[in-house]
């Protein structure tokens, strides 16, 4: 299967990430659109003669607003000379590039493809150029179709070669890109170079491994966290290869007398992410490892001197953490084989309105999801997919969500957030955004004070709920991803081919 990745997924959905309340779990911001300018700031460009002036924040954001995206990046240039390495600039360069990346107008192409253009030019770059033309190609990657593959991949490499290097600020950023070239080469049906690429992240650094040397290991497992977060959804018997190394690796280290901080410090982040991973879907053994590094606290504490057992007992706050998501987890899986609840919607969306005794005799995939949720977003070829092969079989798919005062920006084509949104308002921008996203199944809106979301164990979304032909709940799956997309596939065939 091929990894799909959304074209509406940009850096900024990468990266503008944070945690839904209680659970750990990623999605993206919904706060994404420009604060409002003050009414009384200037708005109006310089003449033509004179040199471009500085932009305030709020002149910046109003432009934006305004689409004078060309004004926009002459005064950001001229501020760079000005001022080429500080946070305003680096932010406001940032910005630019991700509207421009999320806009469909020839406008908004024309100007991604001149800040690629303009910095050929230079013959090295600041950070604040450098974060607007890596975020400018991450548009360009997405959105112009005029663009071959070939073009795509020549224009990521051109870019890794002028990226300044050792910039703190610039790491998202090239990881990014070079995410961008995997899923390339993937779509593209080049598996084997995309493979090979992203081996050479583990192979530099096991070739600089020293296992007696405890900064040595802990980059080593740096490199497989990379590794992992990149290669995860594509390769996972290839992951899954290199982190059982880097465990076992950790473990012979951590056996040593002389264990220090950065032997300790590797131990706990690769078991920490496993776990982590391990909760969603096997909370059991996710356990077994927390157990595991609770035990390993104390023993940190009696072999590290004073500064050394403080670093380490910082982990103790994100074990905690990880406990409450498990036992949530384990909560989940004793849902399995019960009866699920009663569908609780207060609108229906291209979908008839339906009890689950209607749906007796189909398998019933309850998606739920938000607007708002870039990993929601990026499950939806798969769920175009399964909607094309499975319908006919007996499969429904119901997306559920809330109203989250989003409206639809017809200039802008996308859904953006307002204030006071009706309900009218918000079904008709669910209406559109399920025909920009090819969607074919339908959803529901739960009310206000529904309880149905808990009901499923819902701490995160996506959340994937298949529910079988007598209308138990069958498996659940949190959280994006081609392992998930795998496990929930296999389901939907051995439901849809036993006996009701």
């Amino acid at each position: 299967m091929k990894w799909l990745l959304p074209r509406s997924i940009s850096i900024a959905l990468l990266t503008l990430c944070c945690q839904f309340p209680g659970s750990g779990h990623s999605f993206c911001r919904a706060d994404d659109d420009a604060a409002p300018a003050k009414d009384d700031a200037p708005a109006d460009a310089p003449p033509a003669q004179q040199a471009p002036q500085p932009m305030s924040r709020e002149v910046f954001n109003q432009l934006l607003r305004q689409k004078e995206y060309a004004q926009v990046l002459t005064r950001l240039e001229a501020m760079i000379d000005d001022q080429a390495n500080s946070n305003e600039t680096f932010s406001m360069s940032m910005m630019l590039s991700a509207t421009l990346g999320r806009e469909t107008s020839d406008e908004a192409k024309q100007v991604l493809h001149a800040i690629v253009d303009r910095s050929r030019a230079k013959e090295s770059w600041d950070t604040s150029t450098a974060v607007g033309v890596a975020y400018a190609v991450d548009g360009l990657v997405n959105r112009d179709e005029s663009l071959t593959t070939d073009d795509k991949l020549a224009m990521l490499d051109w870019l890794k070669t002028k990226l300044p290097a050792d910039e703190p600020r610039l790491a998202m950023v090239d990881r990014t890109m070079l995410f961008r070239r995997i899923a390339l080469l993937n779509s593209a049906g080049r598996q084997d170079q995309a493979g090979q690429e992203l081996d050479k992240i583990v192979d530099q650094a096991r070739a600089k491994l020293d296992p007696n040397n405890g900064p040595s290991i802990n980059a080593f497992v740096d490199a497989v966290s990379a590794y992992q977060s990149l290669a995860g959804q594509m390769f996972p018997d290839r992951v899954a290869v290199v982190v059982d190394e880097a465990m076992k690796l950790t473990a012979q280290a951590l056996e040593r007398e002389n264990a220090d901080l950065p032997i300790y410090t590797a131990y706990f982040k690769l078991r920490l992410a496993k776990a982590s991973s391990a909760s969603r879907n096997d909370p059991v053994a996710a356990s077994a490892i927390i157990d595991d590094l609770d035990a390993k606290l104390k023993t940190a504490d009696e072999s590290l001197d004073e500064a050394g057992a403080r670093a380490i007992a910082v982990y103790g706050r994100s074990i905690s953490s990880l406990r409450s998501r498990i036992e949530a987890a384990l909560k989940i899986e004793k849902m399995i084989g019960t009866e699920a609840a009663e569908i609780d919607a207060q609108h229906f969306v291209a979908q008839d309105a339906v009890k689950m005794a209607d749906l007796r005799g189909k398998v019933v995939l309850i998606d739920f999801w938000a607007v708002w949720c870039g990993p929601c977003i990026m499950t939806f070829p798969h769920l175009i997919d399964w909607q094309e092969k499975y319908s006919d079989r007996g499969l429904v798919i119901l997306g559920a969500t809330r109203f989250y005062n989003y409206k639809w920006d017809d200039e802008a084509g996308r859904a953006v957030r307002g204030e006071d949104v009706s309900n009218e308002d918000e079904l008709v921008m669910l209406e559109k955004f399920r025909e920009l996203h090819k969607l074919q199944h339908g959803f529901f809106i739960t009310p206000e004070n529904s309880d149905y979301q808990k009901t499923f164990g819902v701490t995160g979304i996506p959340h994937a709920v298949l529910i079988d032909k007598s209308g138990k709940i069958a498996l659940v799956r949190i959280g994006s991803g081609e392992a998930n997309a795998r496990d929930i596939e296999a389901k939907i065939k051995e439901l849809l081919d036993a006996e009701s």
